[in-house]
């Protein structure tokens, strides 16, 4: 049979040599080749139409790779747009799907047939496609992945993407796209959302007609969309979503957010939730049903503008991480915490992080299980904190806990445990207006790292440190550094061993310390680290 294809050719000279071509019509008669035939779908009658899409080659010989990705179905017909033959494409692995063109230029190249996946995923050819004039109907399944990496698209519009169940990441560091047109989109089976716009260049995104109802992953879909100031998510189901980890995390221009609809009966992850929206003045959770969140870690990270957070319908019985929950929320002022329950909470490192200076009442917490306080306060600017009702004891990390607390002067620790605390550097450092500190309470016999535990601590006068077990540290670099005004320390017993790093534990002011220590085995005698002791 000789089979007859009538093709329209629309040639238009320009120095990128641009080519239009399509195929109108096709048939076959006599011979022993045939058209090949779509293979049947058995969740979609419709007809398939062409996928038609722009390329640009730089050099001449350069070739194009249509991305497909191994384990579905392919059967489709490919015009090239340079006046070659159609070629046949029957699978993955078919060698005709790369093209080589013999001048550089921008081709228009359609798909006609089926084909059920599309995968650049960042792979060689991603920069080379520059345009979806329409996505078409090829009997799409799987889009995960379908343009990652593809940094010179500048347009995208058209696709049935009904039987699809799988877009993560479809759109994935698209920087030059600026506005896909999604209205053709039907996304009722799809399940995977995560990070589908993520690192994209988008400044215009309607995604009002997505119906989200079996999407269960929802991380990073909208993640780090700088350049976006408005996203209507309204119309989300999000009954079945488990993930919402940085859904909107880097949003950096968007000024508000209505979540009010959200279902969040079934997410387990929050963490970076809505991570460095950096222009949020106002966030209304109260429709938030978080009983089975695990994960809250970062979920307010950064928010800088955010002057109050009402979080009193939170349910955190199940949540087990809370590490930089409120870091860098510098605005922040009032903040309820009143329903928290934190006994299951392991992590609370960060947790308060912040420059902002909210009145904090922990009096509800229940941190027996928390082994991670490092950075707990660090740099925050209240000026009260009670932790009478804090459970120490599995912690073992309490580095930097209130490093650079430039404002409070007083901390009242006697009912802390810190056996089990192996970091306690920086744990003091910068906290200017404390001029006294009572830790004759402190456990130290685990405790391998004191550097810079005191440093810069400048209003200190006196120290008594002589419960201190200092038989296991390793560490005192700069640990005394910069107390200006310290006068007097007790460090009678220190057992200084094991310790190899000490440079600088004096450095910076303490001219007129008294050391009280008897390293010479008796009261008086011998020096540590050459100050004499008293």
């Amino acid at each position: 049979m000789i089979r007859i294809i009538f093709f329209i050719l629309i040639l238009i000279t320009t120095s990128g040599c641009l080519k239009d071509i399509k195929i109108t019509t096709g048939g076959s008669s006599g011979g022993s080749g045939s058209t090949p035939t779509p293979a049947p779908n058995p969740s979609s009658n419709r007809p398939h139409t062409p996928f038609i899409s722009k390329w640009q080659t730089l050099a001449p010989n350069e070739t194009i790779t249509l991305p497909l990705r191994a384990g579905f179905n392919y059967n489709f017909e490919v015009d090239w747009g340079d006046g070659s033959p159609v070629s046949e494409v029957t699978s993955d692995t078919d060698l005709d799907k790369t093209h080589s063109y013999s001048a550089a230029g921008v081709y228009t190249v359609t798909i006609t047939g089926t084909a059920e996946a599309w995968y650049f995923a960042y792979s060689a050819d991603m920069s080379k496609i520059i345009e979806v004039v329409d996505f078409g109907h090829l009997g799409w399944k799987n889009l995960e992945m379908a343009f990652a990496g593809c940094d010179q698209l500048t347009s995208f519009a058209g696709g049935d993407t009904t039987d699809v169940t799988n877009m993560s990441g479809m759109f994935m560091d698209n920087w030059s796209l600026s506005s896909p047109d999604l209205s053709s989109f039907k996304t009722s089976n799809v399940t995977d959302m995560s990070y589908m716009f993520g690192w994209a260049g988008i400044t215009t995104l309607d995604v009002s007609s997505f119906d989200t109802s079996k999407v269960t992953n929802m991380e990073f879909m909208f993640g780090e969309l700088t350049d976006i100031t408005s996203l209507d998510v309204s119309n989300f189901n999000t009954a079945a979503v488990t993930n919402m980890s940085s859904m909107f995390e880097g949003m950096r221009q968007l000024a508000s957010i209505d979540v009010s609809n959200f279902n969040t009966a079934a997410v387990t992850n929050m963490s970076n939730l809505f991570r460095s929206c950096e222009e949020f003045t106002a966030l209304d959770l109260s429709n938030f049903n978080t009983a089975a969140v695990t994960d809250m870690s970062g979920m307010f990270y950064r928010l800088w503008r955010m002057p109050s957070l009402d979080l009193s319908n939170f349910n955190t019985a199940a949540v087990t991480n809370m590490s930089n929950m409120f870091y860098g929320t510098n605005s922040l002022t009032t903040l309820n915490l009143s329903s928290f329950n934190t006994a299951a909470v392991t992590d609370m490192s960060g947790m308060f992080d912040t420059n902002g200076a909210p009145t904090l009442n922990l009096s509800n917490f229940n941190t027996s299980s928390v082994t991670k306080m490092g950075r707990m306060f660090h740099s925050s600017q209240t000026t009260t904190l009670n932790l009478s009702s804090f459970n120490t004891s599995s912690v073992t990390d309490m580095q930097e806990m209130f490093k650079s607390m430039l404002y409070i002067t007083t901390v009242n620790l006697s009912n802390f445990n810190t056996s089990a605390v192996t970091n306690m550097s920086y744990m003091f450092s910068g906290m200017n207006a404390l001029s006294s500190l009572d830790l004759s309470s402190f456990n130290t016999s685990s405790v391998t790292d004191m550097s810079y535990m005191f440093y810069q601590a400048l209003n200190l006068v006196s120290l008594d440190l002589s419960n201190f077990n200092t038989s296991s540290v390793t560490d005192m670099t700069r640990m005394f550094g910069t107390t200006m005004d310290l006068t007097s320390l007790n460090a009678t017993n220190w057992n200084i061993t094991s310790v190899s790093a000490s440079a600088n534990i004096w450095t910076g002011g303490n001219v007129g310390l008294v050391v009280t220590c008897n390293q010479g085995g008796s009261p008086g005698t011998g020096s540590l680290f050459g100050k004499t002791c008293n």
